[in-house]
Formats: C-alpha cells, sequence, structure tokens
C-alpha cells in the first residue's frame, strides 16, 4: 500500500510485511554462476571453451562445493581458498609426502582432505580442479599473454609458483594420465549436478551416511581382524606352552627309566690308582706313562 505526502511521490509503507523471495515450498535455486568466471585470467590461460573441467556437469559441482563449504561466488573468495590449498600442498610435498609409492593422484587427494572442499567434492572432481588451475598458470607462463599478472602476481598464481618450484618435477603426468584413462574423469557422466539447495543438501547427505556406513563397516571389519589376530596368537601360545610340557614330560621319564648308578655321583678312585695321562716313576726313578 502507497500514501500520498505534499511535495513528493508516493512512498512504501514499511509496516506491511515483504514478500519471501523464496515462497514456502519452492526449491531453491542454486547460482548460476560460471566456475570460469570465479578465477582471473591475468597470469592463467584456460582451456578453450566455456568449462574448467572436462565437462559442464563438473564444473557445475565445483561451484556447488564452493556454496556448501561456505565460500563466496567471488573471484577475491574463491582464489584465497585455491590459494591456501596450493600453499598446503607445498607444505606437504617439502615434508616429502609427495614421494613413491605416494603417487600424484594419491598425493592431490591428501591435499584436499586438509581444504574447505572436503566432504562436498568428489575426489576425482578436486584432483581434476588441482591440475587445470596448475597446467592454466604453466601455460601462460610457457607463453606469456594478455592480460599479464602485473605488477605482481595473484595470490594464486604465486601459491601456483611456490608449489611448483617446490614439487613440479615431482608431479607425474604419467600416473594423472592413467588416472583419467582409469575413468575417474567420466565417474559422473550419467549422474546430472543437482539444481536446487535442497536437492544439494540432500545428496550431501546421502554422501555422508554412505560415508558413515563405510566407515562404521570398516571399523568392525578392524574389530574382526583384531579379534582373529588375538586368537590365532593365544592358539600359538597354547600350543607353544603344549609342546613345552610335553618335552619336560619326556626328560622326566628319561630320567626315571636310568639305573640309580648313572644317577650317583662317581665314586672315588681307589688308593693307588692314576688316573688317565697322569705320570709315576718306577724304581730306577724313570718316569713312566700309565697306560690308557
Amino acid at each position: 500500500m502507497a500514501s500520498n505526502q505534499p511535495g513528493g511521490g508516493p512512498t512504501r509503507n514499511f509496516n506491511l510485511p515483504l514478500r519471501p523471495s523464496n515462497p514456502a515450498g519452492q526449491p531453491s535455486q542454486l547460482p548460476r554462476r560460471k566456475l570460469v568466471d570465479l578465477f582471473g585470467r591475468a597470469g592463467f590461460r584456460w582451456a578453450q571453451g566455456p568449462n574448467i573441467l572436462c565437462r559442464d556437469e563438473r564444473d557445475k559441482r565445483v561451484v556447488q562445493a564452493f556454496v556448501a563449504a561456505g565460500i563466496a561466488l567471488a573471484k577475491p573468495a574463491v582464489e584465497t581458498a585455491m590459494a591456501d590449498m596450493f600453499r598446503a600442498a607445498r607444505q606437504m610435498a617439502e615434508q616429502c609426502d609427495l614421494q613413491p609409492p605416494t603417487t600424484t593422484p594419491q598425493f592431490i587427494g591428501h591435499v584436499l582432505a586438509t581444504s574447505p572442499l572436503v566432504g562436498h567434492l568428489r575426489e576425482s572432481i578436486g584432483i581434476e580442479l588441482f591440475c587445470a588451475i596448475r597446467e592454466a598458470r604453466l601455460d601462460w607462463k610457457a607463453n606469456p599473454t594478455y592480460p599479464f599478472d602485473r605488477p605482481a602476481p595473484s595470490p594464486l598464481a604465486q601459491a601456483v609458483d611456490e608449489f611448483d618450484a617446490a614439487a613440479g618435477s615431482r608431479i607425474s603426468a604419467l600416473e594423472l594420465e592413467l588416472f583419467g584413462w582409469a575413468g575417474a574423469w567420466a565417474e559422473e557422466e550419467d549422474e546430472a549436478a543437482p539444481e536446487t539447495v535442497e536437492e544439494l543438501q540432500r545428496q550431501h547427505k546421502q554422501e555422508l551416511q554412505q560415508q558413515q556406513q563405510q566407515e562404521e563397516q570398516e571399523r568392525e571389519q578392524e574389530q574382526q581382524q583384531q579379534q582373529q589376530d588375538g586368537e590365532a596368537f593365544r592358539a600359538t601360545v597354547e600350543e607353544q606352552q603344549r609342546r613345552e610340557r610335553i618335552l619336560l614330560q619326556l626328560i622326566q621319564n628319561y630320567r626315571d627309566q636310568l639305573p640309580e648308578e648313572a644317577m650317583a655321583p662317581d665314586a672315588e678312585m681307589e688308593e693307588g690308582e692314576v688316573e688317565e695321562g697322569e705320570v709315576e716313576e718306577d724304581e730306577d726313578g724313570d718316569i713312566e706313562m700309565e697306560d690308557v
């Protein structure tokens, strides 16, 4: 409702309730932001096309993960979060976490586990995102073009450079290629990304439940294994003790069967008896060796 006041146009009556932006029962649409629009182009050469990753669905899932993790859909917030991820990767690489038998995909998975995206983004998509950011920076540095990263590289570009200086030589392109050949890049080809906040929350809840069930199964298997190991150890100890008892009984039986003379101490030598190897003198003073 509006009211006319002297000397002015209609004014809004602020006592009336405002119309809700999301009426009850209506799904809340996820933000329609493209992943490529959340990254700066200065100092990076992103892949040609509307997507950063191999498919649009995977780009959508990254954007949804940002929303679920509480990262604002703005370049400064997204680039800060990604720069923190590459700084964590550099620290982990300096601590020799990128050494055989750890593969490159496994290492990046460990990095993602420390980022805000953990629990909100599937590991294979996170690995592809990590590689896409790094490759975009390396491609631009190989042939710098406009827009340039002047007067200084962005925090994300600097974080990628520092990681690459510390561990770039240990990143195996072959391992990543094999990881992609194994189907990691296409594991969700038939699964569309959710379009609403409710769908995203429901999917996230299901994934958490599945993860909890898997962890519970792993704990049960570990407990069963520990129980089996304990039973096997007790059986080994009991078998060892049984063998020791049998051996002691055999020794005792053997001793019981020996004659008493064999068990008695050696009788004293008769007077004049010469021990083996002992010498004595004859009447002429010659020394004779007692025969053995």
